[in-house]
């Protein structure tokens, strides 16, 4: 019970991040076995689409992987990703994760509109010359952590 309750909270998350992107006019690519090789992964996400969203291969987030210039955070398993979007999984807890996005969007120069960190999740909306972005950071099945970047133009 405990393997599928925590394949259902995933796949949920895969869901709820492959519809924001829906919404927002992208397309998601399946996320499955094979589909990303996790904390080992070789820097190959999809650079389909040369969208501000685009997810691109520069110095960030360890292996280089980012979406509109916010890196991905690792260890951790791409889910689900659009352009502008990506939902990720990651083994480490919630307080880790969220201490990551807090300095890397200082670092990125990313200036924030909104923030709420908890113990139990975290929630930053971010801006930066005419792109904005959403970062969630919350608990996913078991004792890993989801985490969802969305990014859109910003005036």
């Amino acid at each position: 019970m405990m393997k599928r309750s925590a394949a259902l909270g995933v796949a949920a998350a895969a869901l709820a991040g492959g519809l924001a992107a829906a919404a927002c006019g992208g397309t998601t690519s399946p996320a499955g076995p094979g589909a990303s090789s996790g904390a080992a992964s070789s820097g190959t996400a999809s650079t389909a689409g040369a969208s501000t969203g685009a997810a691109s291969t520069g110095a960030a987030g360890g292996t280089g992987q980012s979406v509109a210039g916010v890196p991905f955070y690792q260890p951790s398993t791409t889910v689900s990703q659009a352009a502008g979007s990506v939902v990720l999984s990651s083994p480490d807890p919630v307080p880790k994760v969220s201490a990551f996005y807090v300095n890397a969007v200082g670092k990125g120069g990313w200036t924030t509109v909104s923030k709420s960190i908890t113990q139990y999740s975290a929630s930053l909306t971010v801006k930066k010359a005419g792109q904005g972005a959403s970062i969630s950071v919350a608990p996913g099945a078991g004792t890993g952590t989801v985490i969802t970047i969305s990014t859109y133009p910003s005036p």
